[in-house]
């Protein structure tokens, strides 16, 4: 189900760029020093023996250094990041973060048929963090496409035409004498003029 924050006067709309920024590079130091530390031998041996023989067929394959390891950790991290960050709902945050890291892992079979071992605990942990930071903070912030989501869930109002008032005019009905047709001819033209001359005053 799609969440939305209210809409609040006082709340402040949050940026994408600082947090992604922010994000994605934690996500990198966390996973550099962990990797620098040594955490991440003892799995690295353990994978490397699963697909020795029947993937590298008994050779020892070429190891991805650090510092691909750290570029290709820093474009899924910033990504992740930038993508949740945008996003609107949080079925959608988990779906782009659970892509992500089936991504990353794909990549371990796909160079190993190549010969290659890349090491995907270093990548793994920085977008996992990356991730992870994006999500609270969107859960505790405004952002950019929870407002316009705010805006396109908002009823419209329709305002209704203006019409003028229109002036309304009276329409008098002559009164007619009973006695007119009794009178003289010449009574009865002056009194046609002098009705004539009240309605061209009034």
């Amino acid at each position: 189900m799609t969440e939305y924050h209210e809409p609040m006067a006082h709340e402040h709309v949050s940026r994408v760029d600082a947090p992604c920024l922010l994000h994605g590079t934690i996500g990198v130091c966390i996973g550099l020093l962990m990797q620098v530390i040594g955490l991440f031998q003892g799995g690295d041996n353990r994978l490397m023996a699963l697909f020795l023989d029947p993937v590298f067929q008994g050779e020892m394959p070429k190891v991805i250094s650090v510092p691909i390891l750290g570029g290709v950790a820093a474009v899924f991290s910033y990504a992740v990041a930038f993508f949740v960050l945008d996003t609107s709902g949080m079925a959608r945050r988990v779906m782009l973060g659970v892509t992500v890291l089936v991504l990353v892992l794909a990549i371990q079979p796909t160079l190993a048929v190549w010969g290659f071992y890349f090491s995907p605990f270093f990548p793994v942990v920085a977008v996992f963090w990356s991730w992870f930071l994006s999500v609270m903070y969107t859960n505790h912030h405004l952002m950019p496409c929870d407002v316009d989501l705010v805006d396109s869930l908002e009823p419209k109002v329709v305002e209704a035409p203006v019409v003028e008032n229109e002036e309304k005019v009276e329409v008098v009905p002559e009164k007619i004498d009973p006695n007119e047709k009794y009178k003289p001819k010449d009574s009865q033209k002056v009194k046609e003029e002098d009705l004539k001359k009240e309605v061209s005053d009034g």
